[in-house]
C-alpha cells in the first residue's frame, strides 16, 4: 500500500542537504516562531505546497537570498499559507494542465519567487486566486 512508499533516509557518506548552512548561535530551537526566516519559508513551502510542486532539497545561498528578498515585500505568515492553499486549487500549478507553451509546467519554490512575463511576482498572483481552477 501508500504506506510502503517512505523515503530512505540519506546514506551518512551524502551531506544532508535539507539542513540550512549552520551560522553561529542558530539551531533549530532558536528558529521556531522567528517568522519571517527564509529556512522557515522553505520548511512551509515543503510542508503546505501541493504534494505535485517540487520539495526544495537543497538550500542554497541564492534560494535564501531570494527568499529575503521576497519576505521583506511579503513578511507575514498568513500570506504565503494562502499562497501555498492556492497551489492545491490549481491543476496548471501542479503539474496537471498542460498547455500550449508550457507542457512540462509545474510550480516550485524558485518559480513562486520570480517574477512572470508580465513583471508581477508570481506568488501575489497565486495569492489572488489567478490559477484557481473554477
Amino acid at each position: 500500500g501508500e504506506e510502503n512508499k517512505k523515503l530512505t533516509p540519506p546514506s551518512p557518506s551524502k551531506p544532508a542537504l535539507l539542513e540550512p548552512p549552520k551560522k553561529q548561535n542558530q539551531n533549530p530551537e532558536s528558529m521556531n516562531g522567528k517568522w519571517p526566516s527564509p529556512e522557515l519559508l522553505i520548511a512551509k513551502y515543503n510542508a503546505e505546497g501541493a504534494d505535485e510542486l517540487r520539495a526544495v532539497e537543497a538550500i542554497t545561498p541564492a534560494r535564501l537570498k531570494k527568499a529575503r528578498e521576497y519576505l521583506r515585500i511579503f513578511p507575514t505568515e498568513e500570506f504565503w499559507a494562502t499562497v501555498l492553499a492556492e497551489t492545491k486549487r490549481s491543476k496548471l500549478l501542479r503539474g496537471l494542465k498542460p498547455s500550449p507553451g508550457h507542457e512540462n509546467f509545474r510550480a516550485d519554490f524558485d518559480w513562486l519567487l520570480s517574477k512572470g512575463k508580465d513583471g508581477a511576482e508570481n506568488c501575489a498572483k497565486v495569492f489572488e486566486g489567478k490559477y484557481r481552477d473554477e
